[in-house]
């Protein structure tokens, strides 16, 4: 019933939305179409269909400009945005204003959308009837045969405003895709405050009856205030500030700081890029740390020293020979050892590198670690490249003729000797 009523442009819209709400609590109830509803319901509905007959009454003018009217100075679209608990939507009219200061509006479009099931804030269903305004704007601006010098936009709500005009603030995720669409559509400038007796956006959010439709005279013709000089407009609220620090839009931002202290000989680790460099530096090293013990007579067993520079426990040479080294899984000194081994045993496959590591070291997961470097090696990858396929020739076109019967052309490649005789000699000659 409530689509059979023809409203393409919404002239009608404040009426339609109580019958909207009506099936929303119909299906929130879970009422079938052919269940008996409740006293309250039942009584809603008979409220609204007997006040569709009056819709009759309702009419406006077909001109948006009237003909008495002069030449236009400006002309201006003005949106009106409003949302409650029930619905949310918006209005559009369009402001004339001739040369000799005449002013006149009139009314547009509007459309509205109930509230969603899931409860929202106020200030979400205010953002969304905004970004219905931006949409209609966007919308109005492309069919109208007019020429649009601005728009303006107007919302009686405070904390819609603040969010469009925000610089610095981050919002939460649905809030701050609906403020995108309404930068993208918009500018903050454009966006004035509107009280709400003054908003006729009011009755598309609320709804009304028939009767109050028709009464309503800045449903049809725009707010008084659209009617005179820009300077009785209704200004911003003193009392608007900064959006604040509790807002429950307001994404909160969490600062964590992270340090990270590597270890001197890790660093010097890093540097190098084979096992062999990496064994020269260390040696080197520890020449430098004994010359310098003999110099600052510092005790043998180097306690003084800090200790991120070697493990507080250090294996003697003859463990290290005899024992098996458990190297960790993806350490830079595991992959140096594994190339180095790869490259001694004449970079052969995975199996073969593994079989050479254990005899002395046990890497974690070494089979996949082995896989990995030998996978980097570039030798390797330039031996074991794909090779190319040799692609062949077409026929001539003297093997595929059908008309010619065999041996039609034959040729000799080799022939001979043939005996030539020159001068008093003879030779061998070849074809």
């Amino acid at each position: 019933m409530t689509s059979s009523v023809y409203n393409p442009l919404g002239l009608v819209s404040p009426v339609i939305v109580p019958a909207k709400k009506l099936l929303q609590d119909l299906c929130q109830q879970k009422i079938g179409w052919d269940d008996e509803i409740a006293l309250e319901e039942l009584t809603r509905w008979r409220s609204w269909i007997s006040g569709l007959p009056k819709l009759s009454q309702v009419a406006i003018p077909r001109h948006l400009r009237p003909a008495d009217l002069s030449e236009v100075r400006s002309c201006h679209l003005h949106h009106f945005a409003d949302a409650s608990q029930v619905a949310y939507g918006a209005v559009a009219y369009v402001r004339f204003v001739s040369a000799n200061r005449q002013i006149h509006c009139s009314f547009l479009t509007a459309k509205s959308r109930l509230a969603h099931v899931k409860p929202m804030t106020i200030p979400r269903l205010e953002l969304s009837a905004a970004v219905l305004a931006v949409r209609i704007d966007r919308a109005l601006r492309e069919e109208l045969e007019l020429t649009i010098d601005k728009s303006v936009f107007w919302s009686d709500s405070t904390s819609v405003l603040q969010y469009i005009r925000n610089q610095g603030r981050r919002f939460r995720t649905f809030v701050a895709n609906l403020l995108a669409v309404i930068r993208e559509g918009s500018q903050p400038t454009q966006w004035k405050y509107v009280p709400t007796f003054d908003n006729p956006a009011d009755l598309v959010s609320r709804g009304a009856s028939v009767e109050e439709l028709i009464h309503q005279s800045r449903w049809f013709s725009g707010p008084k205030f659209l009617w005179k000089e820009e300077s009785s407009w209704p200004t911003m609220p003193k009392t608007l500030k900064e959006i604040s620090e509790g807002d429950p839009e307001i994404k909160k931002e969490v600062q964590i700081h992270f340090s990270s202290a590597q270890p001197l000989l890790d660093s010097m680790i890093q540097r190098y890029s084979s096992w062999y460099k990496l064994k020269r530096g260390v040696a080197r090293l520890l020449q430098f740390i004994k010359s310098l013990q003999f110099r600052l007579r510092l005790p043998k067993n180097l306690t003084s020293l800090p200790d991120t520079w070697f493990p507080p426990k250090q294996l003697s040479v003859e463990d290290i020979k005899t024992a098996t080294l458990m190297l960790p899984y993806n350490h830079h000194v595991s992959c140096l050892i594994i190339m180095a081994h790869h490259e001694l045993v004449g970079h052969f496959g995975t199996e073969y590198v593994l079989a050479s590591l254990r005899q002395k070291y046990w890497i974690v997961k070494g089979r996949a670690m082995v896989r990995k470097v030998i996978g980097r090696c570039l030798i390797c990858r330039r031996y074991n490249v794909r090779r190319g396929q040799q692609l062949m020739a077409d026929l001539p076109s003297d093997r595929l003729t059908p008309d010619n019967p065999p041996f039609t052309h034959v040729a000799i490649d080799f022939f001979g000797p043939l005996y030539v005789k020159r001068g008093r000699s003879i030779l061998k000659h070849y074809g």
